[in-house]
């Protein structure tokens, strides 16, 4: 269970490797985005390892906290309705 969300320079990037790497840009611990989404470190935890997804509600307050821009946005919404 994947999916492809970010193409920037040619790299395709999956939607569990771009959470984690937003995450650590940002300087936050999962815990911190456990806090953010009312959801368990496990769960933020098997979502960066790809054995979860976020809810299309959660996926939302991800991509409003990461400050996701537009066109990155648009290929994440395209790929969840796929």
């Amino acid at each position: 269970m994947c999916i492809v969300i970010y193409k920037g320079r040619g790299n395709l990037m999956l939607l569990n490797e771009r959470l984690k790497k937003l995450r650590e840009e940002k300087g936050v611990l999962q815990k911190d985005i456990s806090s953010l989404l009312e959801v368990s470190q496990n769960l933020i935890s098997a979502m960066e390892s790809g054995k979860r997804l976020p809810s299309w509600k959660n996926l939302k307050k991800l991509i409003s906290y990461y400050e996701i821009d537009k066109k990155t946005k648009i290929e994440i919404l395209k790929e969840w309705f796929q």
